[in-house]
C-alpha cells in the first residue's frame, strides 16, 4: 500500500516550492508504508537547478521529520521533470522556444516542428518554410524532443 501524505502537508510542499519560485509539477507517493518513497516534481520559468533542488529538499525534509505518521525511513527525491513529461503551462512553451516540439490536439491532429513563438494562449510551431499556431486548449499533449 502506497503513503498518503495529508493534504496539510500537500499543501505546504506546494507552498515552499512557490517560495523558491518553482512550480510543484507533481507530488508522487509510493513504495509502503514502512519505507514510503516521496518524489517531488518541480519545474521554474528559469529553470531547475541543483541548489534548487537542494534547498526545497532541506525544507521538506524537514516538514516530513516533524510530521506524526510518517515514517523515519522514509525516502525523498527532488527533481526537475523529465524531458518526456508533457507540457502544461504558458511559460513551459515560452523555455523551450527554438527546440522540437510534437504536439497532438485534442481533434487528433499531430503538429511536428519548432517552437517559435507563444502570443494570446497561442503556440506557433514552426514547420520547414511554414508555421503554425495552435491554441493552448486545442493541447492534448504536447512533449519537447529531444535532438541529438
Amino acid at each position: 500500500m502506497s503513503p498518503e501524505l495529508p493534504e496539510e502537508l500537500q499543501l505546504r510542499i506546494d507552498e515552499i516550492c512557490s517560495e523558491h519560485s518553482m512550480v510543484l509539477l507533481e507530488l508522487v507517493q509510493r513504495g509502503s508504508k514502512a519505507k514510503p518513497v516521496f518524489e517531488v516534481i518541480v519545474d521554474s520559468e528559469a529553470g531547475v537547478d541543483f541548489n534548487s533542488c537542494r534547498a526545497v529538499h532541506r525544507e521538506v525534509e524537514a516538514l516530513l521529520d516533524a510530521a506524526p505518521g510518517v515514517s523515519e525511513s522514509y525516502r525523498l527525491d527532488v527533481t526537475s521533470p523529465g524531458i518526456d513529461r508533457p507540457l502544461e503551462f504558458e511559460w513551459q512553451y515560452r523555455k523551450n522556444i527554438g527546440r522540437k516540439v510534437l504536439i497532438e490536439t485534442s481533434d487528433d491532429k499531430v503538429i511536428n516542428g519548432r517552437i517559435k513563438g507563444i502570443e494570446n494562449e497561442l503556440v506557433v510551431v514552426e514547420k520547414g518554410s511554414s508555421s503554425e499556431e495552435v491554441a493552448m486548449s486545442n493541447i492534448s499533449k504536447a512533449v519537447i524532443e529531444i535532438e541529438f
